[in-house]
């Protein structure tokens, strides 16, 4: 399971949050706050650190779109508890030209040391492939279970049915499921065939 701890946001479209917003350890939170207030964009920022995507895609947008208008850098950076376990991701994007580059650092915090996943030291595509893997999550799950987009309600109930099917089944685990069932007939298998042979020995 992951525990959000808190997030700090810098220049992320209009949010400004120098001081990093906690997040309770338990219980509901409820975000209000006027249009256009930021709402979405907190959860937007949360989900930019967890995947290095924005959260509402046009077809003309990029990542410099993350960038508010008056600043050269967009900054997220999120800790969270995931397996008992302390992570950062931190995450920047500056502007370049008419366009954007961005980086990504992730730290997990052991109890003996500390392990640090960064550019250049690894591809910034790796250092992603990793988080998904150790969060145990991707970008579709995270969208069609925690977010409803804004003027898209209609996205998921649109998505072709295997494509929806195979979102449930990750959402649900239903595919490690499978694994081991096929792990079991497997091993039922060659018990079957053990028996088998010593008996006729």
């Amino acid at each position: 399971m992951l525990r959000l701890l808190s997030i700090k946001a810098e220049g992320f479209k209009n949010l400004e949050i120098k001081t990093p917003l906690e997040f309770p350890a338990e219980g509901n939170i409820l975000i209000m706050g006027l249009n256009e207030s930021g709402k979405s964009t907190l959860f937007e920022a949360i989900y930019f650190a967890l995947t290095g995507q924005l959260l509402v895609k046009h077809k003309k947008q990029s990542l410099v779109d993350s960038i508010n208008f008056l600043k050269n850098k967009a900054l997220v950076e999120l800790r969270f508890i995931k397996n008992n376990t302390l992570c950062t991701i931190h995450r920047e994007v500056y502007r370049r030209g008419d366009g954007a580059t961005d980086t990504v650092e992730f730290q997990i915090c052991y109890d003996d040391h500390v392990e640090v996943y960064k550019q250049p030291n690894f591809k910034k595509q790796e250092i992603q492939d990793f988080i998904e893997k150790f969060v145990n999550f991707d970008g579709s799950i995270l969208l069609n279970s925690c977010f409803v987009q804004q003027k898209d309600l209609d996205g998921f109930i649109n998505t072709p049915k295997r494509k929806k099917d195979e979102i449930i089944h990750k959402l649900l685990g239903l595919k490690n499921i499978a694994t081991l069932r096929n792990q079991y007939n497997e091993e039922i298998k060659t018990l079957e065939i053990l028996s088998e042979y010593f008996n006729l020995k």
